[in-house]
């Protein structure tokens, strides 16, 4: 699968900054943010929607993940709420994951399909269970697992 991330012309090892957990809330410092480039419903699309910014190709790059990566997929609300119970990926409490723990246990990048939630319509128990993620987005945890195209 191809990812595209905004904002910048290519990646960069040397710029990546780890993952750390921001207290009260859903997304952590650092990473690399991205969205499937055949997204329903990505970066791009939100931010015209939102009238946020201007998401141009030629500030932007395309990637893959190598074959290795372990990629956590959240496709609807429960696989939000597998992350308070399965070892490798704790809860900092019973709303906001730790990201900084789910990259230790292993876990490379975390996709979140918001398109997927409810077969593909707009149910907003996904939405408010992960709050802050408001499109289809890819969270790489782990630059080495980075691929550039």
């Amino acid at each position: 699968m191809k990812y595209i991330h905004y904002g910048h012309k290519a990646f960069s090892l040397n710029d990546f900054i780890d993952v750390s957990n921001e207290e009260y809330r859903n997304k952590p410092k650092g990473g690399l943010w991205a969205s499937p480039i055949d997204s329903k419903y990505g970066w791009k699309q939100w931010c015209e929607d939102e009238q946020f910014r201007e998401c141009n190709d030629e500030n932007s790059f395309i990637f893959e993940l190598k074959p290795e990566a372990k990629i956590y997929q959240i496709n609807c609300k429960e696989d939000i709420l597998k992350l308070q119970k399965i070892e490798y990926a704790m809860m900092r409490s019973n709303i906001y994951p730790d990201f900084e723990q789910i990259k230790e246990s292993g876990i490379d990048a975390i996709q979140f399909n918001l398109s997927n939630d409810n077969e593909g319509t707009f149910d907003d128990s996904m939405y408010f269970a992960l709050y802050g993620w408001d499109c289809d987005s890819l969270l790489v945890l782990n630059k080495h697992i980075i691929k550039t195209v």
